[in-house]
Formats: structure tokens, sequence, C-alpha cells
């Protein structure tokens, strides 16, 4: 399912602007404040402070995604070598149920894996110290970089999708398609600040998005042995060419 991971991956990125606003809105408006007066309000020089931000930041989700990936097939390998990764499978459907539960508000104790997440950001946060004030382009994109650390827990149940998917380039690509997807949300938010934000809050957004979620995880269990069925399916029609001289 080489595509179709990678578009539910970037759809769920798309449907969680509410809670992404909710989670780092705050944050993307006062890294934007902290760029130098002129620099604010220039639309266009601001706009491009808030990319770099958003590219750093999906630059580390990326890498994450990478290294989880790659832990994740040294797994699989060890200990179910012949059926890993069909187990793996199934196991991502329940992680992206759970996420659109934790989107719709009816599972609010996924928040619970951050504190994972807390002292690696207790290591990693003070470094972002050295980059203010945000004066310069790789100085945001270095803040970003840091910023895609921040423990979430939307964030970290992609992540564990992503260690079940088999290894490190898929795992890469599972966590930069997300982080395309919360692109748009984000970096709009950058510009317009927390208008889009009052926008968003109506519950009915939040709902739907974590329905859409938990559809894609329900049926992808149904699409990954409907692949399976049509690779096997034309393996064998292959295997039964008979060549002549």
């Amino acid at each position: 399912m080489e595509i179709i991971n990678p578009l539910i991956a970037f759809n769920l990125g798309l449907f969680s602007t509410l809670h992404c606003l909710g989670m780092c809105g705050g944050i993307i408006g006062a890294l934007s404040l902290s760029t130098p007066t002129k620099t604010h309000n220039h639309p266009v020089s601001r706009a491009g402070f808030v990319f770099a931000y958003n590219i750093g930041r999906v630059f580390s989700y990326t890498l994450a995604g990478a290294i989880t990936g790659f832990f994740g097939e040294r797994l699989v390998t060890m200990i179910m070598p012949d059926t890993g990764h069909r187990a793996l499978q199934f196991i991502a459907a329940v992680v992206l149920v759970l996420i659109g539960l934790h989107l719709a508000g009816w599972l609010p104790k996924l928040r619970l894996i951050e504190s994972s997440g807390l002292k690696l950001w207790q290591t990693i946060q003070p470094a972002g110290r050295h980059f203010f004030p945000v004066n310069r382009m790789d100085k945001a994109l270095m803040v970003g970089i840091i910023w895609g650390w921040l423990p979430c827990a939307l964030v970290y149940s992609v992540l564990l999708w992503s260690l079940t998917s088999g290894n490190a380039w898929t795992g890469a690509l599972l966590m930069f398609a997300f982080g395309l997807g919360t692109l748009p949300g984000m970096i709009t938010a950058g510009i317009m600040g927390s208008r889009l934000l009052d926008v968003l809050k109506q519950k009915v957004f939040r709902i739907w998005a974590g329905v859409i979620i938990i559809l894609f995880g329900a049926s992808s269990p149904f699409l990954y042995t409907a692949h399976h069925f049509q690779e096997h399916s034309h393996n064998h029609e292959q295997h039964s060419i008979v060549q002549f001289p």
C-alpha cells in the first residue's frame, strides 16, 4: 500500500488542523511575533518566516519517522520474520482508529502518551534559546526543527503507526506526508493569527475529522487484503505462463 498509506497520512494531517492549532497555535503565533517588527508588519516576509518554521517542523517529523521505521523493521525481523508485516498492518489500522477517536474528543486519555517524550523535549528545548531573536531565515528553520520534537499525542500516535510501517523509508514517508498535511492550517494560522482558530472552534469540525480518520482505519485492513490478493493473483498469472522456444 505504498500510495494509500501516505495519502491517509496526508489526510490525517489535513483533518487534524483543529488539534494542531489547539496544541501549537499559540506557539506559531508567538514565533511570528518574535520576528523583527518590520518583518512582522510585512505580510510576505512574515509568511517566509512562518514557512521556514514549518519546514523545520516537518523535517523533524520525517527524521523521527525514519528512526521509528528503522527500529520497527528490526523488531519485526527478530520477533515475527514471516507474518510480522501482516500483523503490523492490522496494528496500524487500530492506531488509526484510536487517532480518530482522539481527534473526535472521544478518547481524551490518549494525551497521556505525551508524557513519554517529556524528557527528550526537556533536553532539546534549551537549544532553541540560541536562535532568538529570530531575525534570519536559518534561525527560523532551526527553531522549527526543535519545535518538531514538542510532545504531542497526535504526532506520537502517527509515529507509532510509522513504527509499524516496515522500514525507515516508509516510516519517513508517512511522517513527511503527515507533516505536509498539517502545513496549510499551521501556515495560515501563522499568518492570520487566532482568527482561523476562532472559525474552527466548533465541535462539529473536530467530530467530522475524527470520523473520517476512523473510517480510514476501519477500512484499511480490507484495502490491505485486496492489495495482497491482487499481487498474489498477478504473480500467479506470471508464473503460469509457459514460454516456448
